[in-house]
């Protein structure tokens, strides 16, 4: 734990993403709490040593000045997946919605007995759905609230998962700031390094029960076999269509092999060059022409391999991670805010104002390598982002011509640096818009963290920086 953070409260943990994700950066976690118990069995049998509440009355009414919550209360009533209409008819969705009463009552809990700060993750839409409402909550206990729009494929899972946090914090910052360096993985990149253990039941059976719906619709097990194992990916009504080169569109295909099905419950094949899409219970997801392994789908969400799920657990083990956070993208938004609740002294790459929002969105055409038309990725755009100022570095009058400059890019990722012609080579931010004299690269380089003196202008544009915190640097010769 670091010197003068504050202690760490997960609400709505589910399965343990909050837990998992606290832990992760050494953060003292001082219990999980759930409302309806759902899950804590398997947060237990992970982390037994917890003080757990199972149900909302359980809750202590004590003193939060001290711990920061983050929380995850159901997201379904802004969810693009809830169409359904409960028993009366009235429409499920929105701030009047059942489910979303349960993030008022986080927010009424942790506001009203003085948390630092309560960050809350939920679906893209609940930023515009429910932005009165987190308002609202805000005056009512003198709080300030930040935004922050963000997806998981920028965290190193591999997973299309675009995510809404709403951040409120005790003391009101003129900026909340953050350090951010996206990392890009795709599917081969997260799963290959994992040996696949066992699959699920529950996927064996959804597996056979739709090869043998194929079989009884005509195709043969010569023919179900190269559709699988074949280089087409997607979902397995479009992947018929051009297996067979049908003319009937994508849905009818689907509604004449599966009927009233739910797409995302059938077969989709993962692009080893590319992303999964946002996980979901039902899913059924199919690598190098085998279903996935267990400990893989749990790589995929940012869960250890090896998180274990007990008993009669392991059957819903999708659904359980579904319902929960990305631990990576979560640890990542907690020790920002933590570092700055204790007056931490970092080099912010993006920042949001009181009120505003954070956009770290992506385009998956700029990221998905799959997508791409070259063969280097398009740098991502941190958009709506505030910067750190920049000094003028506009040439002075009467300079001499021919003074070399320099184009300076960072990465996280070492084949990035080494090789800019390879997928994997994501410039993950530029820094600069313009390029760098001599003298003000290296006073740059240091602000990241350089600490060699007595640089050789020769040789600089080829150096392996070791010096930086988990970075390399890219450094362009311009003239």
């Amino acid at each position: 734990m670091r010197k003068n953070w504050p202690d760490v409260l997960c609400i709505n943990s589910y399965a343990g993403s909050l837990v998992i994700a606290a832990k992760s950066i050494g953060a003292r976690v001082v219990g999980s709490y759930e409302d309806k118990q759902y899950g804590i069995e398997i947060q237990m049998a992970n982390f037994p040593k917890l003080d757990y509440c199972e149900f909302r009355p359980e809750w202590p009414e004590k003193s939060l000045r001290d711990t920061v919550v983050i929380a995850h209360p159901p997201c379904s009533a802004f969810s693009k997946n809830n169409f359904a209409n409960n028993a009366r008819g009235v429409k499920c969705m929105g701030v009047a919605a059942d489910a979303f009463k349960c993030t008022v009552n986080v927010a009424d809990y942790a506001l009203g007995l003085g948390t630092p700060a309560l960050l809350i993750e939920s679906v893209p839409d609940a930023m515009k759905g429910a932005w009165e409402v987190h308002e609202e909550l805000a005056k009512k206990y003198r709080y300030t609230v930040y935004r922050v729009l963000q997806n998981a494929c920028c965290f190193g899972t591999a997973q299309w998962r675009p995510r809404f946090w709403v951040i409120f914090t005790r003391k009101r910052w003129s900026t909340l700031q953050f350090n951010y360096q996206p990392m890009i993985k795709t599917v081969s990149e997260v799963v290959d390094p994992i040996k696949p253990e066992h699959v699920e039941q529950g996927v064996k059976d959804s597996v056979d029960l739709q090869f043998e719906i194929l079989r009884q619709k005509g195709m043969s097990a010569r023919q179900i076999k190269e559709l699988i194992s074949n280089d087409d990916y997607g979902y397995l009504a479009p992947m018929i269509k051009r297996y067979l080169k049908l003319e009937q569109s994508s849905y009818d295909v689907h509604r004449h092999y599966f009927g009233g099905w739910y797409e995302n419950n059938t077969i989709r094949k993962l692009p080893p060059n590319g992303f999964t899409s946002t996980l979901l219970g039902g899913q059924v997801w199919f690598y190098l022409g085998e279903p996935l392994a267990i400990n893989r789908w749990k790589a995929l969400m940012g869960f250890p391999p090896d998180y274990i799920f007990p008993g009669k657990y392991e059957r819903e083990f999708r659904t359980y991670l579904s319902k929960g956070v990305c631990p990576p993208v979560a640890a990542w938004l907690l020790k920002n805010v933590l570092d700055q609740l204790a007056g931490l002294d970092h080099y912010p790459d993006v920042a949001c104002k009181p009120g505003q929002v954070l956009d770290l969105n992506v385009k998956r055409s700029e990221v998905e390598p799959c997508r791409q038309k070259t063969a280097i990725a398009k740098p991502i755009a941190v958009r709506k982002a505030q910067k750190r100022p920049r000094r003028s570095r506009q040439v002075k009058p009467g300079s001499p011509r021919g003074v070399k400059r320099y184009r300076l890019t960072t990465t996280a990722d070492h084949s990035a640096w080494k090789s800019r012609t390879t997928h994997n080579a994501f410039i993950v931010r530029a820094l600069y818009d313009g390029p760098l004299t001599f003298v003000d690269l290296i006073k740059e380089l240091k602000l990241l963290g350089w600490k060699t003196s007595s640089p050789n202008p020769v040789n600089i544009v080829r150096w392996h920086v070791q010096d930086l915190k988990n970075k390399f640097v890219i450094i362009e010769e311009v003239n």
